[in-house]
């Protein structure tokens, strides 16, 4: 059972699922990982064939938030909202220690100076006419000058105090900026000549200049008043902004805290004119909080209507750039706003192929240095791309991982994630990375490795390669944990690339009804998705089916993509795929099966390697290799 808070959006109950039942949330198939979102249908707006809600399970699993992105959500009482298990702890727990928005105060009417004591003395006339704003746009907004008390500051800015610790104050000359909603004075803004700031008490939050939106083509969203009048100065009058300025951060969308921001009350008092309009032009500072307010004004207004004003270089606000550029430079940064970007959706912009041209982000790929093998497979360069290597077990598909990858780090300085379950610690496998590097055993007839040869090859290893591994028995080794710890990883060192050897060793756990074929399509479409995001790619190591010897030759035929566990998406989602086949002991083939493009590889051709034995290193049968990439060569 689960029941609602005192009318608050916070959900209590026996189990989540009671909780997402009372909210009205069908998850379906959709599975929660803890502290991470998933996206289904939003019961308040119930938009078809759009997946809207956010939903982002707690990191203790016992609670969960949910939030609309729909810029047209009906925002029914329930979303945004939250919930939580309540255990027999929680049962006992004051009402009040559960989540719950703010209560805002009643609005008070301020009381307005005398229309005789508001001013424009010529101090004030000149310290606007500095910042390009003339005296017609000052009356326009009925800005004038006044006198008041405010906290002394020393040279540095710090508050002055008195013997007992009590702050001063004292008179300073004051600017003030009128709100007026309705035609009616609700809110004043007051800056000192400290650039101190107080407004109302308790005064109705609304937007500065709200009763200038008539309109419903466009309005234009700026940080500060000074901003508002720059813009105006240049021409523009629907224009508007907060009275709160910036926030300092970027709360994550289901934080109650910042469901609850007043600094977005000004947002509501003017819902229904914002509502009507058509585009939303956000022309907030060009630093780090202005662009959290951008962000936050695109997730409250809808991302889908908003445009990005982007300041001239040099230029922080519309202020600066009505200052350096004139009226005319404002109307070209309007003029040049570009969409916010939307999940899903890729807008062309001015150049952005020549920049993708000129900047090596085409697909390429990068070469081992063996000869024979970089003539039919080189590794894809990038964030994304998915390489897929298999073959029947004992074939060699490790040993050529190792000295392909470990070779094409040593040319183009890769950076690699490393998850191999099947070596059972990760120093097996550095150990076997080492040999490589090193192209030198590390036991022989005549002992160890020199040490000084083992030092310098751990170092490489222990600043290009991160190994993912776990010998606590109830950690449970799935593709979420994997991704988890290789976002770690990439935050601590620069990473280009996730191995993930073999994938029939990790924890796959299906969904219900759901089949090996449709859970590694919707696995490979995520992986491929995540190294996008995070800059990586993806190399799998995979086993294939269990295969028939060719009655006449008595021998295994060439796996490729389609006979491995789990059907085509092996072959269809591959961008570079490999099968690596032994037909003689000592000399490994690799045959290419896929390459989705040119940079990539030779379908249908191969290359017939040797192995070392001793060092577990590959090398061409032909005189093509390039130089040995060895430890000794290369980096230290």
């Amino acid at each position: 059972m689960a029941r609602r808070i005192d009318g608050r959006p916070f959900v209590v109950g026996d189990s989540l699922a009671d909780i997402f039942a009372e909210a009205g949330i069908q998850l379906g198939r959709t599975r929660l990982s803890p502290g991470r979102d998933a996206k289904v249908g939003c019961p308040a707006c119930q938009a078809r064939d759009e997946l809207s809600l956010s939903v982002k399970l707690d990191q203790d699993g016992q609670g969960a938030t949910w939030h609309c992105f729909r810029g047209k959500c009906s925002g029914s009482w329930i979303v945004p909202g939250s919930g939580r298990i309540e255990t027999g702890e929680r049962r006992h727990m004051p009402l009040d220690s559960t989540p719950t928005l703010r209560e805002r105060p009643p609005v008070v009417a301020p009381t307005l100076d005398r229309a005789e004591d508001q001013k424009r003395p010529d101090g004030l006339l000149r310290l606007f006419a500095a910042r390009g704003i003339s005296e017609e746009t000052l009356a326009a907004f009925g800005v004038y000058g006044t006198t008041r008390n405010w906290p002394q500051l020393d040279e540095a800015g710090k508050p002055l105090k008195d013997g007992e610790g009590k702050l001063l104050w004292g008179p300073a000359p004051t600017i003030v900026f009128p709100y007026q909603w309705q035609g009616e004075v609700v809110n004043r803004k007051f800056r000192s000549d400290r650039k101190q700031f107080q407004q109302d008490r308790d005064a109705l939050r609304t937007l500065f200049n709200a009763d200038a939106i008539k309109t419903a083509d466009e309005v234009i969203l700026v940080e500060g008043e000074m901003d508002v009048l720059a813009c105006w100065e240049a021409g523009f009058r629907q224009v508007v902004s907060l009275p709160d300025g910036a926030p300092s951060k970027l709360l994550d969308e289901g934080d109650l805290k910042r469901l609850d921001d007043q600094r977005y009350d000004a947002l509501e008092t003017c819902a229904e004119k914002l509502a009507a309009v058509q585009r939303i032009l956000i022309g907030t500072d060009m630093d780090m909080p202005g662009g959290y307010l951008a962000e936050e004004f695109a997730r409250r207004l809808g991302r889908v209507r908003c445009w990005r004003v982007t300041w001239p270089d040099g230029c922080k606000d519309a202020n600066d750039t009505l200052l350096k550029h004139g009226p005319e430079g404002v109307q070209a940064a309007v003029a040049a706003a570009c969409p916010m970007p939307l999940e899903g959706i890729f807008d062309m912009r001015d150049g952005c192929l020549h920049e993708f041209l000129h900047n090596g982000r085409e697909p390429s790929g990068l070469t081992a240095g063996i000869g024979d093998l970089d003539e039919i497979a080189r590794l894809p360069a990038g964030g994304g791309w998915l390489t897929i290597v298999t073959g029947i077990p004992s074939h060699g598909k490790s040993s050529l991982l190792r000295t392909w990858l470990i070779c094409t780090a040593l040319r183009s300085d890769l950076g690699i994630v490393w998850c191999s379950p099947e070596d059972n610690r990760p120093e097996v496998l550095a150990l076997r990375i080492c040999s490589v590097l090193l192209n030198h055993p590390m036991k022989a007839a005549g002992g160890y490795v020199p040490e000084a040869l083992l030092a310098k090859a751990q170092d490489w290893v222990r600043r290009k390669v991160t190994f993912l591994w776990s010998d606590n028995p109830d950690t449970e080794m799935t593709l979420e944990w994997v991704l988890a710890r290789a976002e770690e990883a990439k935050r601590r060192f620069p990473r280009n690339l996730l191995v993930l050897d073999p994938w029939n060793e990790f924890e796959h756990q299906f969904t219900r009804h759901e089949s090996e074929t449709q859970y590694t399509g919707k696995w490979l479409r995520k992986l491929k998705a995540w190294g996008r995001a995070e800059g990586m790619g993806i190399l799998i190591a995979a086993h294939p089916t269990k295969l028939q010897k060719d009655p006449k030759k008595g021998v295994y035929p060439v796996a490729d993509g389609y006979d491995i566990n789990g059907g085509a998406n092996w072959f269809n989602k591959a961008d570079l795929g490999l099968t690596v086949y032994r037909r003689d002991e000592g000399y490994p083939e690799v045959h290419c099966w896929k390459a989705r493009y040119d940079a990539f590889g030779k379908r249908y051709e191969f290359a017939r390697l040797k192995l070392d034995p001793r060092s577990g290193r590959l090398a061409s049968t032909s005189s093509r290799d390039a130089a040995h990439s060895n430890m000794e060569d290369r980096h230290a």
